[in-house]
């Protein structure tokens, strides 16, 4: 099924059309829409925090992390301080009004907002990581004390 939907992805991409998002198995009830070169800033601005510091939660404050978890071996192949990656070189998708971005084969959404100090546009030109404590938290380079709770999904 993934080899299909490679061959899917690939002559959309090649023709010029827009890469249809495929459901996981656990997302048939859920309308998927994907979106390709398009302008992402108006789902990311609407996730941005009045007040950081009390909407923000860590994963031990919402009682640990579910999602599925990375395989060690894989996680140090592909994720921590020295893997950077900018979100708007990523396949992306809008799942019910929430912003998912693929990385190296995991896709991703930030669960928290993000802070209201941050200059809009973040998303698109800063050089981001994802590390493991407790949980998945994005980092963004110019903000190395903020993690973004994270959920990752196969």
């Amino acid at each position: 099924m993934k080899a299909m939907r490679l061959i899917v992805a690939a002559a959309c991409l090649a023709s010029g059309l827009a890469v249809p998002a495929f459901a996981d198995d656990d997302d048939k009830d859920k309308t998927v829409v994907a979106q390709v070169n398009t302008d992402r800033g108006p789902i990311w601005v609407k996730m941005k925090a009045k007040d950081w510091d009390r909407e923000h939660r860590t994963w031990v404050q919402r009682g640990g992390y579910v999602g599925y978890r990375v395989p060690d071996d894989k996680f140090t192949m592909y994720f921590g301080p020295e893997k950077t990656f900018r979100i708007n070189t990523l396949p992306y998708r809008d799942m019910s009004g929430r912003p998912y971005f693929q990385y190296n084969g995991y896709w991703m959404t930030i669960v928290d907002p993000w802070p209201q100090t941050w200059p809009e546009g973040w998303y698109d030109t800063d050089d981001l990581y994802v590390r493991w404590d407790n949980g998945y938290y994005l980092y963004n380079r110019k903000y190395p004390d903020v993690g973004l709770s994270l959920e990752i999904r196969q």
